[in-house]
């Protein structure tokens, strides 16, 4: 799975050349307060939330590469 951050900080993942948001998915990790675990949440949580991504970007709308400021 290739995954991008993209326009207004936006998580896509990348099938081809289109790019589907799940930017929804971050809801999955939840809030964090102070001390901050380390690391990057989503990557670390990836095994775990990648199936839900991948069910999202089979139902949302995709757009372009070309289309979209990565």
């Amino acid at each position: 799975m290739r995954i991008c951050r993209y326009d207004n900080n936006n998580l896509g993942v990348v099938r081809g050349d289109q790019v589907h948001d799940v930017s929804e998915i971050v809801n999955e990790i939840g809030p964090h307060n102070y001390p901050f675990p380390r690391g990057d949440l989503l990557i670390a949580n990836l095994d775990h939330l990648r199936p839900k991504m991948e069910e999202l970007a089979d139902k949302a709308p995709s757009k372009p590469i070309s289309g979209v400021k990565l």
